[in-house]
């Protein structure tokens, strides 16, 4: 990928799940950007550190790795929430819970509007799911645990200009 192009890795709700985390660090490889939405935040710290040989994102400028608290974590491990910026687009990442997610995602919507953010990264329903509302891209990658349709995790690749693009991918267990 190259100063126009990248790729987020997108992953929530592996809920202690370490070894399926490694295992998509490991295939992939290309990825610069990792986020993971909540319940399990600690697992992506833990399997960066197994796969890397102990060398942490302060050591490694290539890679960014943002995580945030969601209603099985402890609010000591990461904030509820997380801006950020790629290439121009404005991200927001929060787990779900508190805004009721598995109901409907106005709140979502408009929370992104509260944060000028074109891309909400959110879990807690154990769904994948892409979708916009109202110019917000709105994309949850699902569980790495067993969920409603199997365990899975997302990308989302940014071309600097363009709109982004989605990716679901399944997990076997």
């Amino acid at each position: 990928m190259g100063r126009d192009m990248l790729s987020i890795g997108v992953m929530s709700d592996s809920h202690g799940n370490v070894a399926l985390v490694r295992q998509i660090l490991r295939r992939e490889a290309q990825v610069t950007y990792w986020v993971h939405c909540g319940d399990g935040c600690r697992d992506l710290d833990h399997a960066w550190v197994a796969e890397t040989g102990g060398l942490t994102v302060a050591t490694s400028p290539k890679h960014t790795l943002v995580a945030v608290s969601g209603n099985c974590d402890s609010p000591l491990w990461a904030p509820r929430e997380s801006v950020f910026e790629a290439l121009g687009m404005r991200f927001l990442v929060f787990h779900g819970d508190r805004l009721r997610v598995q109901l409907d995602l106005q709140g979502a919507v408009d929370e992104a509007h509260r944060n000028d953010a074109q891309v909400v990264l959110y879990g807690h329903t154990h769904r994948a799911d892409y979708r916009v509302d109202e110019g917000v891209h709105l994309f949850n990658p699902g569980s790495l645990q067993r969920g409603h349709a199997g365990a899975s995790y997302g990308r989302v690749i940014v071309v600097r200009g363009q709109e982004p693009r989605f990716e679901i991918e399944r997990v076997l267990l």
